[in-house]
C-alpha cells in the first residue's frame, strides 16, 4: 500500500501544481454506471471462488493457483484482510501508471486505439519476469496482455481508472493468495 500511495500521491501533487486536471490520468469517480457494478460483482464471486479452493483440493483451479501449505477455510479467512489490501491497492497502482498515466499520455498523439494496444504491450512486458506461473510467456501473451486491452478499453469508456483497478484487484487475489501462504 506504501508502494501505491508512493506512486500515485508525488504525481497527483505534481499535476495539481501544474495546473492539471487530475482527469486527465483518469483519477476520479468517472462514470458510475453497469462497469462498475459488474467490476464489483467479478471482484466479489472470484473472491469467492478463490474462497472456496480448500474445498476442492482435486480441482483445477486448486492445481492452477500454486498454493504453499495446506489452505483451509479458516486460514485463507485469516488471510482476506491483507490480501484484500494487497490486491486492491497493486491493482489501482498498476491501472493508475499504465492506464491512467501511459493510455492518456500515448492517446494524444496516437490515437485511442494505438495507444490502448501501446500501454498493454507495455504492461504486458512489465509482467515478463514473472515467477508464480510455470509459463510467464503463455500468462503474459493469453491473460496479461488481453487485460490491459479490456482495462484501457474500461479506462476510456468510463473515464476513470476505479473501475479497471476492482477488476484486476479480482485477478490478483489468486496471485497474492501464493504470496500470502508462503510466507504465513
Amino acid at each position: 500500500m506504501v508502494e501505491t500511495l508512493l506512486t500515485v500521491v508525488p504525481v497527483l501533487l505534481f499535476a495539481r501544481l501544474a495546473g492539471i486536471d487530475p482527469g486527465v490520468v483518469y483519477v476520479g469517480k468517472g462514470i458510475m454506471g453497469r462497469w462498475l457494478i459488474a467490476a464489483v460483482v467479478f471482484f466479489v464471486v472470484f473472491y469467492l471462488f478463490v474462497a472456496t479452493l480448500p474445498l476442492r483440493p482435486d480441482s483445477f483451479a486448486q492445481r492452477l493457483f500454486p498454493l504453499n501449505g495446506a489452505l483451509t477455510v479458516e486460514r485463507f479467512i485469516a488471510l482476506s484482510p491483507a490480501l484484500l489490501v494487497v490486491a486492491l491497492s497493486n491493482g489501482f497502482e498498476e491501472e493508475f501508471l499504465f492506464r491512467g498515466m501511459m493510455l492518456s499520455s500515448f492517446g494524444g498523439f496516437l490515437g485511442p486505439w494505438s495507444a490502448n494496444l501501446l500501454q498493454a504491450a507495455l504492461f504486458a512486458g512489465a509482467h515478463l519476469g514473472v515467477t508464480y506461473t510455470p509459463s510467464a510467456i503463455v500468462f503474459v501473451v493469453c491473460i496479461v496482455l488481453p487485460l490491459g486491452l479490456v482495462a484501457g478499453y474500461l479506462t476510456r469508456k468510463t473515464h476513470s481508472v476505479l473501475t479497471p483497478a476492482i477488476f484486476h484487484g479480482a485477478l490478483d487475489i489468486a496471485i497474492y493468495l501464493t504470496f500470502l501462504t508462503a510466507v504465513s
